[in-house]
C-alpha cells in the first residue's frame, strides 16, 4: 500500500563561515591612483566607498588618510569629507586631477579642498570616522584600510596587488576570485562589494576595466543564503548568515508497504 507522508521539520541554522564575511560597516570598495597619468582614461584619483549594511551611515567629518608604501609613522595626507551612503549603496570620493586622461568621474558624492595625490602603484588608503591621524589598520577610528603594492602596512597576510595607471584595486564580492563588476558600467554582482575577511592580499583583485560608482548608481539586492552555495531543495527568503536563524520546511513523500 502507498501512502502519502508529510513531515514538518525545524532546524537552526548554524553561522556560515563564508557568508559571515560580508562586512558591517561601509567599505573601501576600489581604489585607483592613476587619474590623469599616461595611458589613463579617467582624469582623477579616486576611492569608491560601498555601504553592505542595511542602514543608512552618516559620515561627518570622516577622513580618507593616505600614506607612501613604504612611509612610517601617523598618516598626515587627509581629505576630509562628510555624506551619507545609503544601504547597499557607493559613495564616490573625487581625489586629485592629473594632466592627462580624457574622461571625468561621474558625479562625486565628495570632492575634499585637499584631493589626495595617491600612488598609482603602491600605497596606503585608510578610511577613518574622523580628521585623527592614524598609523596603522589596527587604529580604534579606522573604519576600513588598504595597502595595495609593496606598502608596509596593511589588513592580514599581505597587501593588495600592485597597480598601474590603468588598473585599480577592487574589493571582491562573496569571496569570488574575479572582481565584482563583471559587467562594467551595470550594478556590481551579488551583495555589491561587502565581501571583507580583513586581508587586503585576498581581498582585492586588480580590476581592467574601471567603472567608478557614486550614490546615483543603482543600489544592490540584498544577499541571500543561496548565493555560492549551490543549488538546494528549500527557498527561504533573505537569512542573516552571520547569527544563524530557525528554519521550518516541509518535505513531502510516499511511502510503500
Amino acid at each position: 500500500m502507498r501512502a502519502t507522508i508529510t513531515v514538518a521539520v525545524l532546524c537552526l541554522l548554524a553561522p556560515l563561515p563564508g557568508l559571515s564575511q560580508t562586512a558591517s560597516h561601509v567599505v573601501i570598495s576600489e581604489v585607483y591612483g592613476g587619474g590623469g597619468n599616461t595611458g589613463s582614461t579617467w582624469k582623477n584619483d579616486f576611492v569608491e566607498l560601498y555601504n553592505p549594511t542595511n542602514d543608512p551611515v552618516v559620515m561627518t567629518n570622516w577622513s580618507l588618510q593616505y600614506q607612501s608604501a613604504s612611509g612610517i609613522g601617523g598618516f598626515t595626507n587627509k581629505a576630509i569629507f562628510s555624506g551619507t551612503i545609503m544601504p547597499r549603496g557607493f559613495f564616490l570620493v573625487q581625489l586629485s586631477q592629473g594632466a592627462g586622461g580624457t574622461t571625468t568621474l561621474p558625479i562625486p558624492d565628495a570632492f575634499p579642498s585637499n584631493a589626495l595625490m595617491l600612488s598609482s602603484s603602491a600605497g596606503k588608503v585608510a578610511l577613518v570616522r574622523d580628521t585623527l591621524s592614524v598609523t596603522n589598520a589596527n587604529d580604534p577610528n579606522v573604519v576600513d584600510f588598504i595597502g595595495y603594492g609593496g606598502a608596509n602596512k596593511f589588513e592580514g597576510s599581505g597587501p593588495a596587488p600592485t597597480l598601474s595607471n590603468t588598473t585599480s584595486a577592487e574589493r571582491k564580492a562573496s569571496g569570488s576570485s574575479t572582481a565584482s563588476s563583471l559587467a562594467q558600467g551595470g550594478s556590481e554582482q551579488n551583495a555589491g562589494n561587502g565581501w571583507d575577511s580583513d586581508n587586503n592580499a585576498s581581498d582585492f583583485v586588480v580590476q581592467t576595466a574601471i567603472s567608478p560608482q557614486n550614490s546615483a548608481s543603482p543600489k544592490e539586492p540584498a544577499g541571500s543564503i543561496l548565493a555560492g552555495i549551490g543549488s538546494a531543495v528549500m527557498s527561504p527568503s533573505v537569512i542573516k548568515a552571520d547569527t544563524g536563524i530557525a528554519l521550518s520546511f516541509i518535505i513531502r513523500g510516499t511511502t510503500q508497504g
